[in-house]
């Protein structure tokens, strides 16, 4: 990738909308040299990222200074421009398990979201 997409990005502060954020700009800079630009909905629990990423391109130069993580969303806007529509972002609630209790009432997408967040994580220090 050229510019926009092959820089490395510095995450200072760490939250849970900058990783979803960070979880955005890498799977658009590795998802696309794997499937050559089709079609991909991404589904993430943050309500915020997903709002920023469809209000990308509709935003004021003041708009753009005021955002938090600039920088992360200007790589994600480049993307998106190179994605050209085909890469959408959407918000889903989480801990379906505190909602539905009966697992067989759960779309495949629950399941999905619910087996990632359980998932044993290793912490790099």
């Amino acid at each position: 990738m050229k510019s926009g997409g092959s820089a490395l990005i510095v995450c200072q502060d760490a939250n849970s909308a900058r990783a979803e954020a960070y979880g955005v700009w890498t799977a658009m800079r590795e998802l696309w040299a794997a499937l050559n630009g089709s079609q991909v909905e991404h589904r993430c629990d943050s309500q915020g990222v997903a709002d920023m990423f469809e209000s990308l391109g509709k935003r004021t130069i003041q708009s753009w200074r005021s955002t938090a993580d600039a920088g992360l969303w200007w790589q994600i806007w480049w993307l998106k421009q190179r994605w050209a529509g085909k890469y959408t972002v959407l918000w889903v609630r989480s801990h379906i398990e505190k909602r539905k209790e009966n697992r067989s009432h759960w779309s495949r997408h629950e399941s999905v979201s619910y087996t990632h967040l359980t998932l044993p994580t290793k912490r790099i220090v």
